[in-house]
């Protein structure tokens, strides 16, 4: 009941919509490249009245690309602080999420403190492993997959292979039901 954009929703029609079928948005409102402070802020403030909006996203694997910019993880990293606490001041109401590719280092956890929860983008394998574990031992913040899976191409076989990629799916959603915190 909850979809992740990688980018701002700003047609009401399209909220209005997803909102009757009782569907929830974690809405990436900062994505990188040339957006802004007050451009973010400005699509927060436009969309902040809307009941479908579940959280504010700062970034998708961030991380990786350092927000699409040229600066450094660092530079990155005071980023998305400074846009989580903007996003924060205009609207309190909801938490403010961002994306991390694989698990996040305890010195990021700790640069961002005002993240409320965190998305991750794992793609392990057959396996989580121990992720659920590590996770719990770095920190009592929420997190959920904000992508997961398989790839469909079977490096093994050199060809496509929907059906081992579809057991992969079906064996790391069965780990994820098993480690939800409703369980």
């Amino acid at each position: 009941n909850v979809v992740r954009t990688y980018g701002a929703i700003l047609d009401e029609a399209v909220l209005d919509e997803l909102w009757s079928h009782g569907i929830y948005v974690v809405m990436t409102i900062y994505y990188g490249y040339t957006e802004t402070v007050a451009s973010t802020i400005e699509k927060v403030c436009a969309i902040k009245h809307h009941p479908a909006v579940l959280s504010w996203s700062v970034g998708n694997e961030w991380n990786y690309t350092n927000l699409a910019q040229d600066i450094s993880f660092f530079d990155a990293i005071a980023k998305v602080g400074e846009l989580i606490d903007a996003i924060k001041l205009n609207d309190p109401t909801r938490p403010t999420t961002t994306v991390y590719g694989g698990m996040p280092p305890e010195s990021v956890m700790n640069s961002l403190s005002n993240v409320d929860l965190w998305g991750i983008n794992h793609y392990p394998g057959t396996s989580f492993g121990n992720f659920f574990d590590d996770w719990a031992a770095l920190t009592t913040k929420p997190f959920y997959f904000g992508e997961y899976g398989a790839d469909a191409y079977n490096g093994n076989t050199n060809a496509v292979d929907e059906s081992s990629q579809a057991s992969i799916l079906g064996d790391l959603t069965q780990e994820i039901h098993d480690n939800a915190s409703v369980n």
